[in-house]
């Protein structure tokens, strides 16, 4: 008589419960985190991971999508999936921006709104004649972008019920690391009538108005700077202090505002006495209708 071979009842009701409950519910392999890459066959069709085609779409199974932070072959060249912050990749994003293009430096500031510089958020800066490189002023009124390294370098500042201004440096020294505390001032009506008020000077809006603002990296005092534009204007003066004030150097502020001058391109020198020239945009391109910024870097 064949024998007949012996299960225990139990076990054949654990396995017979096993199988059943894999279709009833619907298991599938990636159906939970880990899932294809945990070496387990988890719907037992007889493939693991990233073999079941139920892991194919799976980003760990995906050899196409290289944003996988490693160092070595991170060169996608994707805009969407390069956050690993590797040095070597280089493809000119904006938000990893981990790239190390010797052709543009990152070049930050503030944002003042107003003669009082009172710092602003949610103003857009954008890189001039490139809208797609484009940030936001945070709550503390400060930004950040890359630039290409030019003898002149732009950037637009706008904000709703204000007038636009354009902000321009020289990032041509190619031993310039970054360039930080620049600022952009965004000028309102209640400005443009302080004008008249308190420089006696009515704003000709069909001519322009150019704001030269000069910064040290090695400590060295500017106030004392001395700025000449060959443009004819109607006068420059200080915006430092509760009222501005005609003056002839940089002052207090850093700065000097120079009203009504002359449209085109224009040459712009500051030179601190004693220390030498200071290194900004030349030629200058002044417009109607907006605020020119010039920013100059002293030694």
């Amino acid at each position: 008589m064949p024998r007949l071979l012996s299960i225990p009842v139990a076990a054949a009701c654990t396995c017979l419960l096993l199988a059943t409950l894999s279709c009833a519910i619907g298991i599938v392999e990636g159906q939970y985190p880990g899932d294809c890459t945990d070496g387990a066959d988890n719907d037992r069709d007889g493939l693991v991971d990233c073999a079941d085609e139920q892991c194919q779409g799976s980003p760990v199974c995906d050899d196409t999508s290289d944003d996988d932070d490693s160092l070595a072959d991170d060169d996608d060249d994707s805009l969407a999936d390069d956050d690993d912050d590797s040095l070597a990749d280089d493809d000119d994003s904006f938000a990893g921006d981990d790239d190390t293009d010797p052709s543009t430096i990152r070049v930050s500031g503030t944002v003042d709104r107003g003669m009082s510089s009172r710092l602003t958020p949610d103003a857009l800066i954008n890189e001039l004649g490139n809208e797609a490189n484009v940030v936001t002023s945070d709550t503390g009124g400060t930004w950040s972008i890359r630039l290409p390294r030019s003898a002149v370098a732009g950037v637009r500042g706008t904000l709703p019920d204000y007038i636009e201004s354009h902000m321009y440096t020289n990032l041509s020294d190619e031993t310039l690391a970054k360039v930080t505390d620049m600022k952009i001032m965004l000028l309102g009506a209640t400005e443009l009538d302080q004008f008249e008020l308190f420089l006696g000077v009515l704003h000709d809006p069909s001519r322009g108005l150019v704001y030269v603002w000069a910064n040290s990296e090695t400590g060295n005092d500017v106030s004392n700077g001395q700025v000449v534009i060959t443009q004819k204007h109607d006068g420059s003066f200080s915006l430092a202090g509760p009222e501005p004030g005609p003056a002839s150097v940089l002052g207090e502020g850093s700065a000097l505002l120079f009203v009504n001058v002359t449209l085109g391109d224009i040459d712009v020198s500051v030179t601190l006495p004693g220390v030498g020239d200071c290194v900004g945009p030349s030629p200058l391109p002044v417009a109607p209708g907006l605020l020119t910024i010039a920013f100059f870097l002293c030694p």
